[in-house]
């Protein structure tokens, strides 16, 4: 029989899968909300000044004040395995952060390897492993941190069945070459999924009020940066600038990299009149830009901008799903035309890796 029912016995095993995964839902936002202990953050596993970015990042995991958050992430989770086909699969989570979602995976006899460009990620998630090894054990919940940049993956070709992208799209710094690294480290029949927010979703984000104050802060952040390579570059040339110069310049120089913004300082000539000509004829990029890493924060797309980039690598076969609530997801035909491009907020593409 073909369809959407399943037998009884694979009903009774499906139910109680999901079972799990709820159990261990709970029992993740217990190990969580232990971890963002104020104690853990003055021992260094988490700088201080990134414990914001921690609670905010696994909020829905670590919410000691309203663990309803994390209620409909099992039927949520369970949906999304059940469209992309993501059970006893080797998964490189690309892009893990603190490995809550490989954590997850790890519960449908996956094995799963979590990669993140930033240290203090991979020491959260060894540190969760440490104290909590019994009972992660106990619940076969398992997943090993890698720190890694993914423009130039540390394993061998042809080594997962599925890479992930979970909310990583949005702040890498180079797309293309992350999804070339994908489809290198992808065994022949292997399967690459994008899960994000679209595009235009960012207009309701930017109504929120802490993510505004994220993104401050952020900003500010990265001025900061930008500032301080200037300074350092008009120290070595003897450069004259006064603050607001160098104000001005990081301001215009937003979202670009530090050899750019040397670049720039090293077109302007002596004289207000030379800075203010270039400044004013430097293209307006992305804000949101770390200019040392070049990672991005929230950098969106819309899915037909995904498909394009991901068709561009030879990925074929692609399948898109996107939320129509909480706990439901729906299979839809790729579309490219304005109404899917605006009407999800968070989309998934699936797609096949196409090795020859």
């Amino acid at each position: 029989m073909t369809g959407y029912t399943l037998g009884w016995s694979k009903m009774s095993e499906a139910k109680m899968q999901n079972k799990t995964v709820e159990a261990n839902s709970k029992l993740l936002h217990t190990i969580f909300s232990d971890m963002t202990d104020e104690t853990i953050i003055e021992h260094e596993l988490v700088p201080e000044e990134r414990s914001e970015y921690l609670l905010s990042h696994i909020g829905y995991l670590a919410n000691k004040h309203d663990p309803s958050k994390y209620t409909n992430i099992p039927n949520w989770l369970d949906s999304i395995v059940n469209h992309t086909g993501l059970k006893d699969k080797k998964i490189l989570d690309m892009g893990c952060g603190f490995g809550e979602w490989g954590l997850m995976l790890s519960n449908y006899g996956n094995e799963v390897t979590g990669i993140t460009i930033t240290g203090f990620e991979a020491r959260f998630l060894e540190k969760i492993k440490k104290i909590h090894a019994d009972l992660l054990a106990e619940n076969a919940i398992r997943m090993e941190p890698v720190v890694g940049d993914a423009l130039d993956l540390p394993f061998e070709d042809s080594s997962f069945d599925v890479v992930l992208c979970n909310q990583f799209i949005s702040h890498v710094s180079d797309l293309t070459r992350s999804f070339e690294e994908a489809k290198r480290v992808l065994n022949d029949n292997g399967q690459l999924i994008v899960l994000d927010n679209n595009k235009h979703n960012l207009l309701y984000l930017w109504r929120y009020a802490p993510f505004q104050e994220i993104m401050r802060k952020q900003d500010n952040t990265f001025n900061s940066l930008r500032e301080g390579i200037i300074k350092e570059y008009a120290l070595e040339h003897q450069m004259r600038l006064s603050d607001e110069d160098i104000s001005l310049i990081s301001d215009r120089t937003a979202g670009y990299l530090k050899d750019e913004i040397i670049e720039v300082l090293g077109s302007i000539k002596d004289g207000d009149a030379s800075m203010k000509a270039v400044l004013q004829g430097l293209p307006k990029r992305f804000r949101y830009r770390n200019p040392l890493t070049g990672y991005y924060v929230e950098r969106y797309f819309t899915p037909s901008e995904v498909v394009g980039r991901m068709e561009k690598q030879g990925f074929s076969d692609m399948r898109t799903v996107y939320p129509l609530s909480k706990n439901r997801l729906s299979k839809l035909p790729l579309m490219r035309d304005i109404v899917f491009n605006t009407v999800c907020g968070t989309y998934l593409i699936s797609a096949s890796c196409g090795k020859q």
